[in-house]
């Protein structure tokens, strides 16, 4: 079973050569796109309309550091995963790893990601206006971020531009559990947990504390 599985990464990682040197080459300057610092695996759709600014900032580029469907995680519902650019820009500052079965849409939006970022499978992430994570920030399988509503809601009133959609902001050393919503307008301290399922909408500025349930409330503190 072993060797089954240091084959099996070695047949991907030779599969996603070509689609790993068509993102790096393309999308970042040539001393940093010759250490092949993103892996994209080679069942990712990439969908390009306007260009997308990809930066990393982090102290030392390394190989791999940032990677993208290159494992499955737990609860991996199977098929492609998509890599949607329209403008905007997305910014690492340091290690991260997508597992498979993910969604990320920029739409001219701007995402920060921190160092060690991990999103277990099936991440839907829809980017229009802004979305920051900070450091040591784990996904659990099945979670959304979502900073606009996709549609404008007509109620009668002239809208007003910019009201469909606000930034999404995570801590650092933040874990939001399986099954996890965050909507436009939220934000969720450093330290805090969301419970399995819960969606979140709404502003946690408290740290270290339990958030759970729908509508998400602060279930408990203290913890760690």
């Amino acid at each position: 079973m072993r060797l089954r599985k240091i084959v099996e990464k070695i047949g991907m990682a030779a599969l996603s050569v070509p689609k790993t040197a068509y993102v790096n080459f393309k999308y970042l300057p040539f001393k940093t796109a010759i250490r092949f610092p993103i892996c994209v695996a080679y069942h990712v759709r990439i969908e390009e309309f306007d260009r997308t600014d990809i930066r990393i900032d982090a102290d030392q580029v390394k190989t791999g550091m940032i990677r993208f469907g290159l494992s499955k995680g737990s609860f991996y519902k199977g098929g492609k995963s998509l890599l949607h650019l329209n403008g905007g820009q997305i910014r690492f500052k340091g290690k991260a790893a997508v597992c498979g079965g993910f969604a990320i849409v920029v739409d001219h939006g701007k995402i920060e990601i921190g160092d060690h970022f991990f999103s277990n499978a099936n991440l839907l992430l829809n980017c229009s206006n802004g979305i920051e994570i900070g450091d040591q920030v784990l996904l659990g399988w099945n979670c959304s971020l979502l900073d606009g509503n996709g549609h404008e809601v007509i109620s009668g009133t002239p809208k007003i531009k910019g009201e469909s959609g606000k930034r999404i902001s995570i801590g650092s050393h933040v874990w939001l559990a399986a099954e996890s919503v965050m909507l436009n307008g939220s934000s969720v301290s450093d330290g805090n947990i969301v419970s399995y399922g819960s969606v979140v909408h709404g502003e946690f500025k408290q740290k270290h504390s339990l958030i759970a349930g729908n509508p998400a409330k602060a279930v408990k503190e203290n913890i760690d």
